[in-house]
């Protein structure tokens, strides 16, 4: 019986912690609704050890891309087409933006954000933009982009 007792609340603390930790439920607290297309996690925010990106569509179909981090939820911006969202680290960022000043077919830049992480999604079927936290200001900016 105590074994079983044991085990019961061992599993009522570790369902807690999954549900705790639950992108939905994370999100829904930061007071945004809808389902959750695509994620990724990133260190966006200087003071954050790890934030997610989100592509979101709501009930009424709009779609957005949100950072989520620390209970709170930040708007990137609106897309149309499928949701595309890629969490990239400096050196990522760096390399991505190499690759597009050498190919021909694809016009842009990614300005990598220092040491913190850059995170891009597709805005239409052929643009994409990234957005990094910028410390000096405190806000979300638009760190660059490509199209196609």
């Amino acid at each position: 019986m105590k074994n079983f007792a044991i085990s019961s609340l061992l599993l009522v603390c570790s369902t807690a912690a999954i549900a705790a930790d639950d992108p939905s439920t994370l999100l829904a607290k930061a007071g945004v609704s809808g389902r959750i297309e695509t994620r990724c996690s990133a260190r966006f925010f200087a003071a954050e050890a790890s934030a997610t990106a989100m592509a979101v569509r709501s009930s009424d179909g709009k779609k957005a891309y949100y950072v989520l981090a620390n209970g709170k939820a930040t708007l990137l911006g609106a897309y149309a087409a499928e949701a595309e969202l890629q969490c990239l680290s400096p050196k990522q960022a760096t390399a991505r933006n190499r690759d597009i000043a050498q190919s021909e077919g694809i016009e842009g830049q990614i300005v990598p954000n220092g040491q913190l992480d850059v995170v891009c999604g597709f805005i239409d079927d052929t643009e994409a933009t990234c957005w990094g936290f910028d410390p000096k200001r405190k806000a979300v900016v638009r760190r660059g982009g490509w199209a196609t």
